[in-house]
């Protein structure tokens, strides 16, 4: 190893002359040169002048110090960080597109995919890593992702795509061993409650009250007059909004089903209770009910009711009249008709 033939006074690397950037026609005019040296990790090669490491030799855990930093954001703000223009992002996928990709007409191979996989299982995982992904998100970070797809609504398909769909799964068949899986799945939801059989989601008007569930409809059903009604959870109707702190901590508001003669009343499924998925956060909701109505003199009830069958009682209720439907359920109805016509 020598000097620097600029007289700099910094160490150069086997079988050369100067320093990068040293061999410079241009004399130095009492500009400070930076020198390099030894790195401090000890390994014994020569780092670059300025540096005190060489690339990626710094030990765990350093941190830069605040002379450092201060360099690094001087020199950010003197440069800046440009974005990319238009034409350069162009050129920069033009690069990766199509037969550029060196991956082009290639295919992974089993073993590949195989290693893929085994990496991404969870049992291959840190403890650290299941720890962050067990951890339930904040409501700030909920709030940013929901804020980041804002106004994305993706791409449209185009009638030829959907046809190219439509015709992949024409004519297929399931399996008997997806089909065995579908009802085990199926038996299972009837078991917890989070599904039911062709009932629950429905929506129009009874004798010009509003219902927007098959119990809903049942209790309007039983009621003998339906005068004063008021559907509580109506746009413009502030006054039965309630607000509730959730079990993650969060303060959301919630409306009851209807309001008659100084009650709130809100209408479930029958043993809803029993299931978590359908009691959710029920609990806090009618708690944060009940001091509600306390303070106006109301009271509260939570009456449960049968869901009703859609082909055996609701359609049948459509079309004698006795209900109207909404444009969504209106057209289902006109399916189940159909059917009953070619049957």
């Amino acid at each position: 190893m020598s000097l620097c033939e600029c007289g700099c006074g910094s160490l150069v690397k086997s079988k050369r002359r100067f320093v990068s950037g040293h061999n410079s026609r241009v004399p130095n005019l009492g500009k400070t040169t930076k020198v390099s040296q030894y790195c401090e990790c000890g390994c014994g090669t020569l780092t670059n002048p300025g540096c005190r490491f060489v690339k990626n030799h710094q030990p765990k855990g350093y941190k830069r110090s605040e002379e450092d930093k201060v360099k690094i954001r001087e020199g950010i703000a003197r440069v800046g960080r440009l974005p990319w223009s238009q034409e350069r992002i162009k050129q920069a996928s033009d690069r990766m597109t199509g037969e550029n990709n060196p991956f082009y007409g290639k295919k992974h191979s089993e073993e590949t995919l195989k290693r893929f996989s085994i990496k991404r299982k969870k049992e291959n995982l840190s403890e650290s890593t299941l720890a962050k992904l067990r951890k339930p998100k904040s409501e700030e970070h909920r709030r940013k992702n929901s804020e980041s797809h804002k106004g994305k609504p993706g791409r449209k398909q185009t009638l030829e795509e959907k046809q190219k769909k439509s015709l992949k799964f024409r004519g297929r068949k399931y399996t008997k061993e997806t089909k065995i899986r579908m009802s085990v799945a199926a038996l299972k939801g009837f078991a917890s409650g989070t599904r039911t059989s062709n009932s629950g989601s429905i929506s129009g008007t009874y004798k010009g009250v509003i219902f927007r569930s098959s119990c809903e409809l049942a209790f309007l059903m039983h009621q003998i007059n339906l005068e004063g009604y008021v559907r509580a959870d109506r746009s413009g109707l502030p006054q039965y909004k309630i607000s509730y702190m959730t079990k993650s901590g969060s303060v959301k508001t919630y409306n009851p089903d209807y309001f008659v003669n100084g009650t709130l009343k809100e209408i479930k499924q029958c043993g809803f209770r029993s299931s978590e998925f359908l009691c959710g956060n029920f609990i806090e909701k009618e708690r944060a009910a009940i001091l509600f109505c306390e303070q106006r003199g109301w009271k509260f009830e939570v009456i449960e009711m049968p869901m009703l069958n859609k082909r055996r009682i609701i359609f049948p209720l459509r079309q004698q009249g006795q209900i109207t439907l909404i444009p969504r359920y209106e057209k289902q109805y006109l399916k189940w008709l159909k059917t009953c016509i070619n049957q």
